[in-house]
C-alpha cells in the first residue's frame, strides 16, 4: 500500500511539472485553433502554437510555401507551423502575417483526420454561408463570414484543410 502511494505520487508530481505537461501532444480543438489563429503577432502565435507539444516546422520544410505566397501576394511573410503525426494520420497548423499591397494574417488547420471537425466548426460558428457537397468524389467546402473574419473548411475523404483570415489586426 505505501508503495502504491509513492508511485502515485511521483506520477502526480510529473504531472504536475510544466516540462512534462509541455512535451505531451495535446489535440488541436476548434477553440484552440482560434486561439491561436487570434494572435497579434507570430510571436504570440508562436507562444500559444508550442503548447500543443507539436513539433514546429523548420524553416526548410516553410521555404517554398513562403517563396510561393510572396511569389503570389507580394510583400512579405513572417510564418511559424507545427506538425505531428497520430496514428500513422499527418496534422498541421500554421500562423503567419503578410505585409505589402495584401497585408493581412491567416492560419490554417490540415489533417487527414476529418470526420468530426465541420460539426465543431458549425458547433462554434453556427451554419455556414454556403455548404457544398460533392458526394461523387467525397469532397465538402463550407464557408462562413463573420464580423471577425472568413473560415473556410475543404475536405476530400478523410483529409481536411481549415482556412481563418481574421479581420486584422
Amino acid at each position: 500500500m505505501k508503495a502504491l502511494r509513492r508511485v502515485i505520487s511521483v506520477i502526480c508530481l510529473l504531472l504536475a511539472s510544466p516540462g512534462a505537461v509541455g512535451a505531451m501532444p495535446i489535440d488541436l480543438s476548434v477553440e484552440r485553433l482560434f486561439d491561436l489563429c487570434a494572435s497579434a503577432s507570430v510571436a504570440a502565435a508562436a507562444k500559444t502554437g508550442d503548447q500543443l507539444g507539436w513539433e514546429r516546422l523548420a524553416e526548410a520544410e516553410i521555404e517554398d510555401w513562403r517563396a510561393g505566397f510572396v511569389a503570389h501576394n507580394g510583400g512579405s511573410v513572417e510564418l511559424v507551423g507545427w506538425k505531428r503525426v497520430r496514428d500513422g494520420k499527418a496534422e498541421t497548423t500554421s500562423f503567419w502575417i503578410a505585409t505589402g499591397p495584401n497585408a493581412h494574417k491567416g492560419c490554417t488547420y490540415g489533417t487527414e483526420d476529418a470526420a468530426s471537425f465541420l460539426d465543431a466548426l458549425t458547433e462554434w460558428l453556427g451554419e455556414p454561408d454556403s455548404l457544398e457537397e460533392y458526394d461523387d468524389v467525397e469532397a465538402v467546402t463550407a464557408w462562413w463570414e463573420r464580423d471577425d473574419g472568413e473560415y473556410s473548411f475543404s475536405q476530400v475523404g478523410a483529409s481536411a484543410s481549415v482556412l481563418i483570415k481574421p479581420n486584422w489586426p
